[in-house]
């Protein structure tokens, strides 16, 4: 009796519908629809937490391509503030969040804030690039909170560093 041998090789025209430009786009929509799926964000927050995706990520970065499309990212993120703004949100509110602290500031609230104090720091009255200062420091309990925020040029922040406002208050003026 004959043995059936089944042949999963791809054939000469699978090969070439693959390689086509509508092979192409079929199989990248496939894979956005997947990427979409429960299993596939499973799979994809696996793979970013091994060492494996930083070194591939790291290596691709250091290519031409990877230069060129992270230079392209950087200009689109520069190109527009509120991008900027609502990632530096993003990042201390993970931050409270990791700290089990309150975390209520959005954006629009900190614009109003930086519009009260007419776009000065709040502790030296210069007209500068302002930067969140939490008066409470998060490491000691502060909230991100608009009561625990203050607009603050980057010297006057840098200064106080982790410090309560007094004692730096204190510290200034001594």
């Amino acid at each position: 009796m004959p043995t059936l041998v089944l042949d999963m090789s791809e054939s000469a025209a699978q090969k070439r519908y693959r390689l086509s430009e509508k092979g192409k786009k079929v199989k990248a929509a496939y894979m956005r629809k997947w990427a979409k799926s429960p299993q596939g964000q499973k799979t994809r927050a696996a793979y970013k937490k091994t060492d494996k995706a930083k070194m591939y990520k790291a290596a691709w970065e250091k290519t031409k391509k990877g230069k060129v499309m992270r230079a392209r990212a950087k200009k689109r993120y520069m190109a527009k503030p509120e991008s900027r703004l609502k990632a530096k949100i993003a990042e201390h509110t993970r931050r409270a969040k990791v700290s089990g602290l309150p975390h209520t500031l959005t954006a629009e609230r900190w614009l109003s804030i930086c519009e009260e104090y007419n776009h000065r720091c709040a502790y030296c009255m210069k007209q500068s690039k302002l930067t969140q200062d939490h008066i409470v420091p998060v490491k000691k309990g502060g909230g991100y909170t608009e009561g625990n925020i203050v607009p603050a040029c980057l010297p006057c922040n840098s200064s106080k560093k982790d410090t309560s406002l007094l004692i730096w208050m204190a510290s200034q003026y001594v």
